[in-house]
């Protein structure tokens, strides 16, 4: 049986850095060989995770899947934003889009598989650039996060606040305490180094970090932690995570249910929600029933299942999902 493999590794020059992933294909000696009946897909990953998230899934796809995997930025090995600048969804569509530019699928609408943050991402994309998005595959999202209208301003300043607290820990500045440079040069900036941990230590972290959207694997981590972790260049025996410790204060579009929902009557993509039973809970039933009818209205194709396992289901329990993604393809 013809398998999709991970061919090579994506990496592409952004101002700040790189962003990386991997590309998967079933026939790793023949790169060029994308035809009408390639079916492109961008695959991207869930909040403070990496592209490995989907190492389990991918290989069980059909063959004639042309998959790139991204690492977000600030994710698994791709750069980090500079200091001062705080991560924002916009900014990441912004890199979504400079990544479809690079490939050259501008004009050759492609599918995305999204995870949680990922599939957000994938929403907004699609309302901004309709004819490019063919179809969405929603891995455990109905749809973005939003809160009440009188609670808007507050929470944007709760996330700049926790953006500014989080950066004056991660950065200390070079000469005196107060970060002032003599004759008017601005400001100098290094991160700290990050936290050490042994093997099992960087695995129990990963795991815990992750309990507040339910279980994940050993398995499940330790595949996470091969991108998301770097050996130490001062102890051998020790690891550091590769992430950026600021995603912890994304400043996320702080829109309304209102807002998104006019957001959202751009949207011209199939859309295939796959949820998880004990997965994560975002809003109430009408809300999200709210957004279902919205995308049976728009969509031209739409559907909605649940399925057992986790917010990472994809991940550790990838047989559960990999036919249902199968069947939503072949009807597509």
């Amino acid at each position: 049986m013809i398998q999709l493999e991970h061919c090579s590794d994506f990496e592409m020059s952004v101002p700040y850095g790189a962003i990386r992933g991997k590309i998967w294909h079933h026939n790793c000696n023949d790169k060029p060989a994308l035809d009408d009946d390639t079916v492109r897909v961008l695959a991207l990953h869930g909040w403070q995770d990496n592209c490995g998230t989907f190492d389990r899934l991918i290989p069980l796809l059909p063959s004639n899947l042309y998959i790139v995997a991204i690492d977000f930025p600030g994710h698994g090995l791709s750069s980090h934003l500079p200091a001062g600048c705080p991560y924002n969804d916009t900014m990441f569509v912004i890199e979504l889009e400079r990544i479809v530019q690079y490939l050259g699928w501008k004009d050759q609408p492609f599918t995305i598989l999204g995870h949680s943050m990922g599939a957000a991402i994938a929403m907004f994309y699609a309302c901004l650039y309709p004819s490019s998005v063919r179809r969405i595959i929603s891995l455990d999202m109905i749809k973005p996060l939003t809160f009440p209208a009188d609670k808007l301003a507050a929470k944007t300043r709760e996330g700049i606040e926790q953006f500014l607290h989080l950066e004056s820990k991660l950065c200390m500045t070079n000469g005196n305490n107060n970060g002032v440079v003599g004759n008017g040069d601005q400001q100098k900036m290094k991160m700290s180094m990050p936290p050490l941990y042994d093997h099992q230590e960087a695995i129990n972290k990963l795991i815990s970090a992750h309990s507040i959207f339910g279980k994940i694997t050993v398995e499940g981590a330790q595949i996470l932690l091969k991108r998301g972790a770097k050996p130490s260049t001062t102890d051998e025996n020790k690891v550091y995570f590769t992430r950026d410790n600021r995603l912890k204060a994304i400043l996320f579009q702080r829109l309304d249910n209102d807002s998104l929902a006019h957001y959202f009557e751009q949207l011209e993509c199939e859309i295939f929600i796959i949820k998880a039973q004990n997965g994560v809970r975002l809003d109430p039933d009408e809300i999200s029933d709210r957004y279902i009818r919205l995308y049976r209205e728009k969509c031209p194709k739409f559907d909605l299942i649940t399925i057992p396992g986790g917010h990472h289901v994809h991940l550790c329990s990838p047989e559960n999902v990999y036919q249902t993604i199968i069947n939503f393809l072949n009807t597509s």
